[in-house]
């Protein structure tokens, strides 16, 4: 069945016998329009709060970096004498 997608390299053989599987099951019974929608939707809830905490951390990298803020919030070291 894969005998064109057989790894390169030494590769166990019950992952092939699961990869097997899986496209074998999958080729049989392709997912539901409805099914497909909603794995899509949740995706997009992920990737969209990945987006924000991305955003808020590059505005909080960018406010860090400017000078007065930075000089505000500093902390004198401990290690002067």
């Amino acid at each position: 069945m894969l005998a064109g997608s057989m790894p390169k390299r030494r590769t166990s053989a019950s992952f092939v016998e699961t990869a097997a599987k899986c496209l074998d099951t999958a080729a049989s019974s392709p997912p539901s329009p409805a099914s497909t929608h909603a794995r899509a939707a949740r995706a997009f809830v992920i990737v969209s709060r990945v987006l924000n905490v991305f955003e808020a951390t590059m505005q909080r990298v960018s406010a860090g970096s400017r000078s007065r803020v930075a000089s505000a919030r500093s902390v004198p070291s401990t290690l002067d004498t």
